[in-house]
């Protein structure tokens, strides 16, 4: 996995180069909890201390998972992208590069209305 913050426009940017099962999914989990608490410091509301702290720079963080490399999702992996989603509000989450196949999964779990999915 490899993650790009974009301060222009407050975008983190995580891409995904692996099957997204339970396994990846809870390793990506950690990983991007990790990279959120690098920007905006410890506190159990990540993204809240990162808009407090910074509210010229963040007034909105968006943030993107890009699933250009990945060719399976789990539900471990739907339930992390609605943890983030909630986190940062759905109309600043997207998921982006998605093949045929990972849209039909998240519309078949009716996540494809709750979340922006490309």
């Amino acid at each position: 996995m490899h993650s790009e913050f974009e301060k222009n426009s407050s975008t983190l940017v995580f891409s995904f180069d692996e099957r997204m099962d339970t396994l990846g999914s809870n390793r990506a989990d950690l990983e991007i909890e990790k990279k959120i608490t690098e920007l905006g410091g410890k506190h159990e509301d990540v993204f809240t201390t990162i808009i407090q702290n910074n509210k010229e720079k963040f007034e909105r963080i968006k943030l993107v998972f890009d699933l250009k490399n990945v060719g399976f999702v789990s539900s471990s992996f739907m339930r992390i992208c609605l943890k983030y989603a909630k986190k940062v509000q759905s109309e600043n989450f997207e998921i982006i590069n998605t093949s045929l196949i990972i849209k039909k999964t998240f519309k078949i779990a009716g996540l494809d209305k709750a979340i922006k999915i490309l």
